[in-house]
């Protein structure tokens, strides 16, 4: 099965507007529970659109000139970025709840804080960076933040994994600039 990640809301709205992946749903349906995703009045004519683009990405299917269905063949990652305005809706709690799960979250963001990882560089331990990527995340309220830390056009969420990306990658190009040191060390020695 291949990953789709989707970002943009509307493409979220359209692909969480199929209420399983089997589904078969006309325009109509999909433009209904699109407005109600979004909180917003979105035209018919704007869905069909944004559908035949998903089409020809091959994750929508077109199965008669107004149903269509998911394609089986994706896994689709929707749940980056911000939350759609229709998912957003109010869960009753106590004050005291509320008071205790702020806490919980203060506590995640600021053992985050202190354990975030530094760029390797040639005179550190890659792995050092990667305990510290984990040690971050360890906090039982970690993957909650994404619901609680966004800023309209920037996602701190979002940018954190960008961040571990990169941090992996000159990791990786660390090591084997070491390595590529030490076999031209032993090689001057030999000689």
């Amino acid at each position: 099965m291949e990953r789709a990640q989707i970002i943009d809301n509307l493409e979220k709205a359209i692909i969480k507007s199929f209420p399983k992946k089997t589904s078969n749903l006309q325009l109509k349906v999909i433009t209904k529970r699109v407005n109600e995703l979004l909180d917003k009045r979105v035209s018919s004519d704007t869905v069909r659109k944004r559908l035949n683009k998903l089409q020809k990405n091959q994750y929508i299917i077109k199965k008669t000139r107004s149903i269509y269905a998911l394609n089986p063949v994706f896994d689709f990652d929707i749940e980056d970025g911000e939350p759609l305005p229709g998912d957003m809706k109010p869960i009753e709690v106590s004050l005291e709840q509320h008071q205790t799960h702020t806490e919980d979250l203060k506590a995640a963001i600021e053992n985050w804080i202190s354990n975030f990882p530094n760029p390797p560089h040639l005179g550190s331990s890659y792995s050092h960076s990667l305990t510290s990527i984990e040690k971050c995340e360890e906090h039982k309220l970690f993957s909650d933040l994404k619901n609680h830390l966004f800023i309209s056009g920037f996602n701190v969420c979002d940018n954190w994994k960008r961040y571990k990306s990169d941090i992996k990658d000159l990791g990786r190009v660390c090591e084997l600039l070491k390595s590529a040191n030490r076999w031209r060390n032993d090689c001057l020695l030999q000689k």
